[in-house]
């Protein structure tokens, strides 16, 4: 990720912003939960501005969320992509 590499700043933020949850579901685990991170507008702003920077130059035509913690994310990485776009999430399961 060329954020790391560069030394981003934006990263201390985001790490900061995700709780760990010791020992979940079971000893050993360190849970990383990504509420913490979607309730922090800055850092997640961050990094959904480093997410789309990493792809913005792949000729991505399509972002879908498979459950409702994905589909914010997709909406969040669209807003940045096309800021113009209204996307209703009902159309995209229609055949």
């Amino acid at each position: 990720m060329a954020a790391c590499k560069d030394g981003d700043l934006r990263v201390r933020g985001i790490s900061s912003a995700i709780r760990v949850v010791p020992n979940f579901p079971k000893p050993g685990i360190m849970f990383q939960d990504i509420t913490t991170l979607l309730l922090d507008p800055k850092a997640f702003r961050d990094a959904i501005d480093i997410f789309v920077d990493r792809y913005k130059d792949k000729e991505i035509s399509v972002v879908a969320g498979l459950r409702l913690i994905d589909d914010h994310y997709r909406q969040a990485i669209v807003d940045v992509i096309n800021p113009d776009s209204a996307t209703d999430s009902s159309s995209l399961c229609k055949e």
